[in-house]
């Protein structure tokens, strides 16, 4: 018998509290939804007894009558009066539009008497009590045992106690959670380990005839969330419970962080356990997993070496590698196949790759080279000398598949450029309270030339942007297609004060993004050079599919 893994994601609970993190209603909703069309059962949407965002119930209605097999689970504590039904936060819980509500409690004796300030006997009450208000309410309950880990190693009688409570309540999920995230996959240092603590909750449970499910929900400050998640679903498989693993995509969350859906995922998905199985649309995992540092207003790792849905997860930069994948194919040096995941495999142009890196490149844009030929190599020689000049100033472009066609189309195939920038200027203004940004761009095509200057109550980025579109629009019609994605800048070398900004800019059309960069000591110039590599690439392909 095949047991099915249980998602409950908690991207926007978990996952928001993350530095640096923030969620809106519209962030929330598309969550939902890209969620939903991944697979993902459960959806949590922030901490329902919050007054922060009182759309938060207006969202979780919405997503609620959305209907399909993604349910919305409501989050909040145990009631924090004797009576549930005079606490005002239970009440949120219990009449939002939400069919799930999770709440969690403390399973640690030593949180029970210092936090809550009740005895460990009114705690028990406390948890049994709300579990069954909401279950009356018409809830399925799952309940979070909060630090049970640690809990159990201080008191086991007393944590296990609570799960009992909960249970008599009706909760249909018993969640053991690892709050603090200290605790290893097995025993050591003298501690016991999940694997020791889930065996013996579970026998707990089992002498007392109590049959629900437990689940998981894993911190990673000691690096060991995945682990500790596989190790205690190694032991509750065999044990043909519906098992549910709670976690946020890409790991996102306070400290260290949450248990990593994308990294689980990928390993279920690979072969990591077998006799357990997801429903899930792998094939949108990379997608999805993208869309939620939008969603929290996160920026991209970079470089983004995510495993499975990373750009360069799979990407290849040394020589020996990239013959190697020319000779023998993906396996050579891939344990999966990277468009399982929505990925894809990448070969960083470089200045230290051989003539092959060059050649597995160049076929990726549809142009077949032969190192051996004479003209070829001289050509892939002085394309290398350029990939150094590059190099050498920070511009770190090897796995952006935009800049290696650029590269590419001008040493082998097309080396129109289209248009020149012949001067252009930015500023920010700040008069009073008002502040507006300026642009004054001047482009060449052909034998014309064009200049718009600009105002805008955007930011600088975009009053360039939009100048670029009405510049090159009159020549290229269809550039007013393409839309401003994102757009992030760094040092790119670390000089002091004289370190260069290296600006990323994400430009999308008909569904397609790229992300091209530019470096320059000023950072208004360097996101100019972005955009500008950005739309000579999309006028570039452009050509080049209108006229194949």
């Amino acid at each position: 018998m095949v047991a099915t893994l249980e998602i409950s994601d908690t991207t926007l609970r978990d996952g928001a509290q993350a530095a640096g993190a923030m969620t809106n209603s519209g962030g929330r909703r598309h969550w939902y939804e890209a969620a939903s069309r991944l697979g993902i059962p459960l959806v949590e949407m922030g901490l329902q007894s919050t007054v922060a965002d009182r759309q938060i119930p207006k969202d979780m209605a919405y997503c609620a009558e959305k209907g399909g097999n993604t349910r919305v689970v409501a989050f909040g504590s145990t009631s924090k009066k004797q009576r549930p039904a005079s606490d005002p936060a239970m009440g949120l819980l219990a009449n939002c539009k939400a069919p799930v509500a999770c709440i969690f409690g403390k399973a640690d004796v030593e949180h029970v008497r210092g936090q809550l300030n009740l005895t460990p006997e009114d705690n028990e009450r406390r948890v049994e009590d709300s579990v069954n208000y909401l279950v009356s309410k018409g809830k399925e309950v799952h309940y979070d045992a909060e630090h049970f880990f640690d809990g159990f190693r201080k008191d086991p009688a007393y944590a296990l106690r609570t799960l009992e409570a909960a249970a008599r309540g009706g909760a249909k999920r018993l969640i053991l959670c690892d709050t603090n995230g200290g605790t290893p996959p097995t025993s050591r240092w003298g501690k016991e380990g999940v694997a020791d603590i889930v065996k013996k909750a579970r026998e707990y449970l089992d002498s007392k005839h109590i049959k629900v499910p437990l689940g998981l929900h894993m911190h990673n400050d000691r690096g060991d969330a995945l682990e500790n998640t596989l190790t205690a679903l190694n032991y509750l498989k065999d044990k043909q419970d519906i098992i549910q693993v709670q976690g946020t995509m890409n790991g996102k969350g306070e400290r260290a962080g949450n248990l990593n859906l994308a990294t689980l995922i990928g390993n279920l998905a690979t072969g990591a356990m077998e006799g357990l199985t997801m429903k899930v649309d792998l094939p949108r995992l990379k997608s999805v997993a993208d869309s939620s540092y939008i969603v929290l207003g996160l920026s991209l790792p970079d470089p983004d070496n995510r495993p499975f849905v990373g750009e360069v997860a799979f990407a290849h930069k040394g020589g020996v590698h990239s013959d190697a994948l020319k000779k023998m194919g993906p396996g050579a040096y891939q344990f999966a196949d990277p468009r399982d995941f929505g990925n894809e495999s990448i070969i960083v142009l470089n200045s230290l790759g051989g003539g092959a890196t060059v050649e597995l490149v160049a076929e990726s844009f549809g142009i077949k080279l032969d190192k051996r030929d004479k003209d070829t190599a001289e050509k892939i020689k002085e394309l290398k000398r350029r990939l150094a000049w590059f190099e050498r100033r920070g511009y770190r472009l090897g796995a952006l598949k935009a800049e290696q066609y650029l590269l590419i189309s001008e040493a082998f195939g097309d080396k129109r450029r289209f248009f020149e920038v012949t001067g252009s200027r930015g500023e920010v203004v700040d008069v009073g309270r008002k502040k507006y940004s300026e642009s004054d761009l001047s482009i060449q095509i052909g034998h014309d030339s064009y200049r718009d200057l600009r105002s805008s109550s955007g930011g600088l980025v975009d009053a360039m942007y939009k100048s670029f579109v009405k510049t090159l629009g009159k020549s290229f019609p269809f550039v007013r297609e393409i839309h401003l994605v994102d757009f992030d800048s760094k040092i790119a070398q670390i000089h002091g004060e004289e370190s260069p900004m290296r600006s990323l800019v994400l430009l999308g059309r008909n569904g397609e993004i790229s992300e091209t960069v530019g470096v320059d000591p000023n950072i208004i110039i360097s996101a100019r050079k972005a955009l500008e590599h950005g739309f000579r690439y999309h006028i570039k392909r452009y050509h080049e599919l209108t006229k194949s």
